[in-house]
């Protein structure tokens, strides 16, 4: 049995992708006018994914930036080794 989060129900054969339509769902919720109508409007299947892909693109996002700090640290290290 798989269960997914925002199902209502157990489902034997869960989708293998999100809606399509999540990204846009995303998208909405960034501008306030459009995220109130967004939040009110999903099913317990869309609020789901979207949970599951606001967390996996928070994950990216945080994973971006430890590369991007480690990579400055290096340009710091190789600018101390040059002149120390």
């Amino acid at each position: 049995m798989f269960y997914f989060p925002g199902d209502d129900v157990i489902d034997l054969n869960p989708p293998d992708a999100a809606p399509d339509h999540i990204d846009n769902l995303y998208d909405n919720l960034e501008d306030a006018s459009t995220a109130v109508k967004v939040i009110a409007s999903v099913t317990a299947n869309e609020a789901g994914w979207l949970a599951r892909y606001i967390r996996e693109k928070s994950l990216r996002n945080c994973e971006t930036v430890g590369e991007e700090i480690e990579q400055e640290l290096q340009v710091h290290i190789q600018f101390s080794k040059a002149f120390f």
